[in-house]
């Protein structure tokens, strides 16, 4: 995309445009002069910078231009346009929102968010009139009227609401004309705080494992069990099949999820991974095959041979037994930031980590960068303190050359440096 100042064959400054696989070029009346090139020059400055924003109205700008015709509806298709309300339009758009197209609890929320929400208030408004001003009003309300959290308020406009105008404009039953910039995208937001992870400690992770092994079923246990010692998402877990597990190498695939009993892809496609199971974990998942397993029966079953729903377990177990164990209440999900934080403080390596649990490494540090174990410039300091055959031969090489005559006098010798190096030129050969 750019916005380009050129002189056409008569000598007229002249725009050329490069937008939206589109070419033209756009005429100014202006002579080539120094002064006429300084002012197209600044407006072609100014198109450029709409166009990287995605915010460049061709009829704003050139409303008589050469492509003007392409932009403009005929009388009977605005007024085709105009019969599109966000209730109508969201009648057609909602069915195209099921599963398999969308996960199941996708579904869920887009039809609670719209009926509860954003109907009440657009449902006669045209698609073309969602304005900046109405979202900053619905945005106030949401708010402030409903007494809803920012985040809650933020999913329902910048997620649910945003993605069916983002469809109406794909569809084109939006005015091209009719925004000059994404209402949604100006509307500002604060910047929200970022909650810190919240793990269970090692002696509450044990009780509860504790509790589980004394009260409830073997299934139940090893799907605890399994979710403290992989950082599965529980969806994950309760997707697995016995065809994706491999225990005699201690592997599992990871490749769909489930929630609200149905089975989609996972989260992201970063999660579709193979999680490395400790050799504890193994045993337990070992003891749980049963006799007459087929591959697509799922891993972890109820007492009537369903597949775990977590939400169903969570009533069934997992109050209860933090209750029990005097623990402090906290999400089931907990498991996972438990597993993760264990990981860092001991000195997993955290790209093995995010990899492991299906996530980045940017979201491993923004959320759990307090468990991180940081030994600073320990490492390189054992590296120069060791006293190895190998690094010998590495410095000191077939001439003999000590450590210590290779370095060079720079005036600073850091003292942790001095010590190793100096220790390293004194010692003889022998002792290498």
């Amino acid at each position: 995309m750019a916005c380009l100042v050129k002189v056409n064959r008569h000598g007229f400054l002249a725009y050329r445009l490069y937008w939206n696989r589109m070419e033209s070029w756009e005429g100014t009346g202006l002579r080539d002069t120094v002064k006429n090139r300084k002012r197209v020059e600044a407006r072609a400055e100014l198109i450029n910078e709409k166009m990287e924003k995605g915010a460049f109205d061709y009829l704003k700008w050139f409303p008589d231009g050469n492509k003007a015709d392409s932009f403009r509806l005929k009388p009977e298709e605005e007024t085709e346009l105009q019969e599109n309300t966000v209730g109508k339009f969201y009648g057609e758009w909602i069915k195209t929102k099921r599963p398999p197209l969308v996960r199941r609890s996708l579904e869920r929320d887009y039809r609670f968010c719209f009926d509860h929400y954003i109907l009440p208030q657009f449902t006669d408004v045209l698609l073309s009139r969602v304005t900046f001003k109405k979202l900053q009003d619905f945005q106030i309300y949401l708010i402030e009227d409903q007494g809803l959290k920012v985040k809650t308020a933020r999913n329902i406009i910048d997620g649910c609401f945003r993605a069916m105008m983002r469809d109406a404009r794909k569809q084109g039953v939006v005015r091209r004309d009719a925004f000059a910039e994404d209402p949604f995208k100006q509307l500002e937001w604060p910047r929200l705080t970022i909650v810190p992870a919240d793990p269970f400690a090692l002696e509450e992770r044990d009780k509860i494992l504790s509790y589980f092994k004394a009260k409830t079923t073997y299934a139940d246990n090893a799907f605890l069990f399994t979710l403290f010692w992989t950082g599965m998402r529980p969806s994950e877990a309760t997707a697995l099949r016995w065809s994706d597990a491999d225990l005699s190498f201690g592997k599992v695939s990871i490749t769909k999820s489930r929630h609200m009993k149905a089975e989609a892809p996972t989260k992201t496609s970063a999660s579709v991974r193979t999680v490395t199971l400790l050799p504890a974990t193994i045993e337990v998942l070992n003891q749980l095959y049963p006799l007459r397993a087929t591959e697509q029966d799922h891993i972890f079953l109820d007492v009537h041979g369903n597949p775990f729903d977590t939400q169903e377990w969570m009533g069934r177990h997992w109050n209860k037994a933090l209750r029990a164990s005097g623990i402090r209440q906290r999400k089931f999900y907990y498991t996972r930031h438990t597993y993760i934080s264990i990981a860092l403080s001991v000195g997993v390596n955290i790209k093995w980590l995010a990899e492991q649990c299906g996530t980045s490494v940017a979201m491993i540090e923004k959320h759990y960068g307090r468990y991180i174990k940081d030994d600073g410039d320990a490492p390189l300091r054992a590296l120069f303190e060791s006293k190895t055959e190998t690094f010998t031969e590495t410095f000191e090489g077939e001439s003999g050359k000590s450590l210590k005559s290779m370095v060079v006098p720079t005036g600073f010798i850091p003292a942790f440096t001095c010590g190793a190096f100096c220790d390293i030129g004194k010692t003889e050969k022998s002792q290498w």
